[in-house]
Protein backbone atom coordinates (compact mmCIF):
# COMPACT_ATOMS: atom_id res chain seq x y z
CA UNK A 1 0.00 0.00 0.00
CA UNK A 2 2.97 2.30 0.79
CA UNK A 3 4.16 1.88 -2.73
CA UNK A 4 0.35 3.24 -3.99
CA UNK A 5 0.48 5.71 -1.93
CA UNK A 6 3.68 6.72 -3.72
CA UNK A 7 3.12 7.32 -6.91
CA UNK A 8 -0.58 8.73 -6.26
CA UNK A 9 0.61 11.75 -4.48
CA UNK A 10 0.23 15.00 -6.49
CA UNK A 11 0.56 17.48 -3.70
CA UNK A 12 3.55 19.95 -3.44
CA UNK A 13 5.07 20.86 -0.12
CA UNK A 14 8.10 21.58 2.14
CA UNK A 15 10.34 18.59 2.15
CA UNK A 16 11.28 16.87 5.24
CA UNK A 17 14.21 17.38 6.94
CA UNK A 18 17.28 14.91 6.44
CA UNK A 19 14.99 12.40 4.57
CA UNK A 20 17.94 12.42 2.03
CA UNK A 21 20.19 10.78 4.91
CA UNK A 22 18.08 8.88 5.97
CA UNK A 23 16.71 7.36 2.14
CA UNK A 24 20.81 6.77 1.44
CA UNK A 25 20.98 5.08 5.07
CA UNK A 26 18.43 2.87 4.16
CA UNK A 27 19.41 2.07 0.72
CA UNK A 28 23.61 1.72 2.37
CA UNK A 29 21.69 -0.97 4.88
CA UNK A 30 19.77 -2.60 2.11
CA UNK A 31 22.57 -2.96 -0.46
CA UNK A 32 25.09 -3.80 2.37
CA UNK A 33 22.55 -6.96 3.42
CA UNK A 34 22.33 -8.34 -0.60
CA UNK A 35 26.12 -8.05 -0.97
CA UNK A 36 26.57 -9.57 2.73
CA UNK A 37 25.79 -13.52 1.22
CA UNK A 38 22.63 -12.36 0.09
CA UNK A 39 21.05 -11.75 3.60
CA UNK A 40 17.21 -11.78 3.29
CA UNK A 41 16.16 -11.25 6.80
CA UNK A 42 18.40 -7.81 7.04
CA UNK A 43 17.33 -6.33 3.32
CA UNK A 44 13.68 -7.30 3.91
CA UNK A 45 14.53 -5.41 7.44
CA UNK A 46 15.86 -2.50 5.19
CA UNK A 47 13.34 -2.48 2.83
CA UNK A 48 10.38 -2.82 5.90
CA UNK A 49 12.11 0.58 7.25
CA UNK A 50 11.27 2.26 3.96
CA UNK A 51 7.81 1.39 3.96
CA UNK A 52 7.90 2.32 7.80
CA UNK A 53 9.94 5.74 7.15
CA UNK A 54 6.57 6.14 4.21
CA UNK A 55 3.84 5.72 6.33
CA UNK A 56 5.27 7.83 9.06
CA UNK A 57 5.44 10.60 7.20
CA UNK A 58 2.30 10.26 5.26
CA UNK A 59 1.15 13.84 5.49
CA UNK A 60 4.29 15.29 4.43
CA UNK A 61 4.37 12.79 1.25
CA UNK A 62 4.84 15.27 -1.65
CA UNK A 63 5.38 14.35 -5.36
CA UNK A 64 9.46 15.11 -5.26
CA UNK A 65 9.57 13.13 -2.18
CA UNK A 66 7.92 10.41 -3.81
CA UNK A 67 10.22 10.93 -6.72
CA UNK A 68 12.97 9.80 -4.35
CA UNK A 69 11.52 7.45 -2.69
CA UNK A 70 9.86 5.23 -6.04
CA UNK A 71 13.12 4.53 -7.53
CA UNK A 72 14.61 3.15 -3.91
CA UNK A 73 11.59 1.15 -3.08
CA UNK A 74 11.66 -0.15 -7.13
CA UNK A 75 14.89 -0.98 -6.71
CA UNK A 76 14.47 -3.05 -3.60
CA UNK A 77 11.86 -4.97 -4.62
CA UNK A 78 13.08 -5.95 -7.78
CA UNK A 79 16.50 -7.51 -6.76
CA UNK A 80 14.34 -9.94 -4.23
CA UNK A 81 12.40 -10.73 -7.07
CA UNK A 82 8.89 -8.99 -5.96
CA UNK A 83 7.24 -8.27 -8.76
CA UNK A 84 4.89 -4.38 -8.27
CA UNK A 85 1.79 -4.62 -10.81
CA UNK A 86 2.06 -1.42 -13.01
CA UNK A 87 -0.07 0.34 -15.38
CA UNK A 88 0.52 2.18 -18.30
CA UNK A 89 -0.33 6.22 -17.72
CA UNK A 90 -3.24 5.71 -19.71
CA UNK A 91 -4.91 3.20 -18.24
CA UNK A 92 -3.79 5.67 -14.49
CA UNK A 93 -5.97 8.64 -16.14
CA UNK A 94 -9.04 6.21 -17.22
CA UNK A 95 -8.77 4.89 -13.50
CA UNK A 96 -8.35 8.25 -12.11
CA UNK A 97 -11.36 9.45 -14.09
CA UNK A 98 -13.39 6.82 -12.80
CA UNK A 99 -12.56 6.92 -9.28
CA UNK A 100 -13.68 10.93 -9.58
CA UNK A 101 -16.77 9.95 -11.20
CA UNK A 102 -17.50 7.59 -8.00
CA UNK A 103 -16.59 10.64 -5.77
CA UNK A 104 -18.68 12.76 -7.37
CA UNK A 105 -21.70 9.84 -7.09
CA UNK A 106 -20.79 9.76 -2.94
CA UNK A 107 -21.11 13.18 -2.47
CA UNK A 108 -24.17 13.78 -4.41
CA UNK A 109 -25.22 10.60 -1.89
CA UNK A 110 -25.68 8.48 -5.32
CA UNK A 111 -24.46 5.28 -3.54
CA UNK A 112 -25.83 2.98 -6.11
CA UNK A 113 -23.89 4.48 -9.25
CA UNK A 114 -20.71 4.85 -6.69
CA UNK A 115 -20.88 1.17 -5.94
CA UNK A 116 -21.39 0.61 -9.95
CA UNK A 117 -18.18 2.63 -10.69
CA UNK A 118 -16.08 0.44 -7.73
CA UNK A 119 -17.68 -2.81 -9.32
CA UNK A 120 -16.61 -2.04 -12.32
CA UNK A 121 -13.00 -1.04 -11.28
CA UNK A 122 -13.27 -4.55 -9.79
CA UNK A 123 -13.80 -5.81 -12.55
CA UNK A 124 -10.71 -5.17 -13.84
CA UNK A 125 -8.89 -5.97 -11.09
CA UNK A 126 -8.44 -2.19 -9.41
CA UNK A 127 -9.02 -2.61 -5.62
CA UNK A 128 -9.74 0.99 -4.22
CA UNK A 129 -9.45 1.97 -1.17
CA UNK A 130 -11.09 4.65 1.03
CA UNK A 131 -8.71 7.07 2.98
CA UNK A 132 -9.86 10.53 4.84
CA UNK A 133 -8.76 12.74 1.96
CA UNK A 134 -8.26 10.61 -0.61
CA UNK A 135 -8.92 6.92 -2.66
CA UNK A 136 -6.27 4.94 -3.16
CA UNK A 137 -6.12 2.44 -5.62
CA UNK A 138 -3.93 -0.64 -6.94
CA UNK A 139 -3.75 -3.25 -9.27
CA UNK A 140 -4.55 -6.67 -8.48
CA UNK A 141 -2.57 -9.80 -9.66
Amino acid sequence: MAYHKLIQTEKDGQPIEDIDSTLSQIKSEFLKAINKNLNTHMALGALYRLVTVCLANEEHLTKSLSEKIIPIFEEMMNILGLRIEKVSDEEKGHIQSLIKQREEFRQQKKYEEADEVRDKLAAKGIELKDEIHQTIWMKKE
